[in-house]
């Protein structure tokens, strides 16, 4: 369950979400509007996956803020993935076709 108390701010939940490509500006933003009851761009692209969860280190639960936020407006769930970054491709190289 969300617990407001324990979000400090730091924005990991959503940079380190692969379905989006937030930096942690963007990604406190989002939290910010989710709390005020306000919509934002995550309810669009949240797929429910839950990993945001794993990724706070207090222990907030920004996935129920997010999946409660998606019931009260209606926000469809949609799938895309940020790009690769340079650190990927240099932990597994490119691939030629």
């Amino acid at each position: 369950m969300w617990d407001t108390s324990k979000c400090d701010f730091c924005g990991d939940c959503l940079v380190k979400c692969r379905y989006v490509d937030y930096d942690k500006d963007k990604a406190v933003s989002e939290i910010k509007l989710l709390m005020e009851g306000k919509a934002a761009d995550i309810l669009d692209k949240c797929i429910t996956c839950n990993a945001c969860f794993q990724y706070c280190p207090t222990g907030a639960d920004p996935a129920n803020l997010i999946y409660k936020m998606q019931e009260k407006f209606g926000s469809p769930i949609s799938v895309s993935f940020k790009p690769f970054t340079d650190s990927v491709i240099k932990t597994f190289g490119s691939f030629s076709n």
